[in-house]
């Protein structure tokens, strides 16, 4: 963020601040963390294969990165959607639930408010299907609060 808290794209090295209040003033560079991510890629594309858990993890990490630190909605949601390909082909049904939630902000904040609902339910329902999560399991009660906020919109 510059000082009027903006973030410029056509500056890949520019430092994003980050100002907690228990804390000075961090500079994090965009570029060398975007590195960073892509790097975390192509070594987990060599050493797992093009179908591994490690692989979507940094996808997600990717989607992510671009969703909230670059502002890139459609470069975040083509990383969230690969790795969801890869969880769902390897039923990874917990990092499923988590890449769905991320992609229904995604389309929340680009203002597509059904294909959001539509990605809430799915993982909802995907969480349901668990054998392993409680009837308190908080992500119920997230994935649910968001979706009636959604549909007071």
């Amino acid at each position: 963020m510059n000082s009027e808290n903006t973030l410029t794209l056509s500056q890949p090295d520019q430092k994003l601040s980050i100002i907690p209040s228990y804390s000075p003033q961090l500079q994090v560079p965009l570029g060398a963390e975007l590195e960073r991510h892509e790097m975390e890629l192509t070594d987990s594309l060599r050493y797992y294969g093009h179908t591994s858990a490690q692989v979507a993890k940094s996808l997600n990490a990717l989607g992510l990165f671009y969703q909230y630190m670059m502002q890139d909605q459609m470069q975040a949601l083509f990383y969230h959607e690969q790795a969801f390909q890869i969880q769902h082909q390897l039923c990874l049904e917990d990092d499923s639930i988590a890449t769905l939630v991320d992609m229904a902000s995604l389309h929340e904040m680009r203002g597509e408010t059904q294909q959001a609902l539509a990605l809430n339910h799915q993982a909802l329902i995907l969480l349901e299907t668990l054998d392993t999560v409680s009837k308190t399991d908080p992500r119920r009660f997230s994935i649910r609060r968001s979706m009636e906020r959604m549909s007071r919109m």
